[in-house]
């Protein structure tokens, strides 16, 4: 009788057991992602990032070159502008709410290094100059909000406290410290 009554329940009720990874959260079921990120800390640019469990990194790398002849056009009066920059991460919250999307809370830490070739317009020259190169280095710590749509599209939203200094030569400017915000776009798989 058991038997009976199982066989005829089997195609009613619905299988209960759902794998480890299918109820995995997004988050720990696609650890890696890649996109562009723009910030003072991730720097602007392409983004590689692994966060496989609570801890986890990010690089960033962007660079943009013209050179100084005649009447170019310039990213922001440079010739030369490059920048790279890394993140570790450790979430502190993670939440879905929608089979379509999930959040995470997270705290983060970084440390971005760039350069530039400044260049500016001589009249007497009738031409644009190149100037000496200048190293800069940035360092922060914030918080910041994960959204993920449909698993795959996450959007950061990261908010901290930035320490920047630029150096010519033997010359430093002075490190200033400000709030800052930075974003990205990156596809998690």
């Amino acid at each position: 009788m058991v038997l009976v009554i199982a066989l005829l329940t089997g195609g009613v009720i619905p299988n209960s057991s759902v794998s480890a990874e299918e109820s995995a959260s997004p988050f720990v079921r696609y650890p890696r992602a890649m996109g562009i990120a723009a910030g003072q800390i991730t720097g602007a640019g392409l983004a590689w990032m692994y966060w496989p469990d609570r801890l986890g990194f990010q690089i960033v790398g962007g660079a943009t070159y013209s050179p100084a002849d005649g009447d170019a056009f310039f990213w922001d009066d440079r010739t030369l502008d490059y920048n790279v920059g890394g993140q570790l991460y450790r979430s502190v919250f993670t939440d879905t709410w929608a089979g379509w999307l999930s959040g995470q809370l997270y705290m983060w830490g970084g440390l971005r290094h760039n350069g530039y070739i400044p260049v500016v317009y001589e009249e007497a020259n009738d031409g644009y100059r190149e100037r000496d190169f200048v190293a800069g280095v940035s360092g922060g710590v914030g918080i910041g909000v994960e959204l993920l749509l449909y698993r795959h599209f996450s959007i950061p939203i990261e908010f901290g406290y930035v320490a920047t200094g630029e150096f010519l030569g033997s010359e430093a400017t002075p490190f200033i410290m400000a709030l800052a915000g930075q974003t990205g776009f990156r596809y998690r798989y």
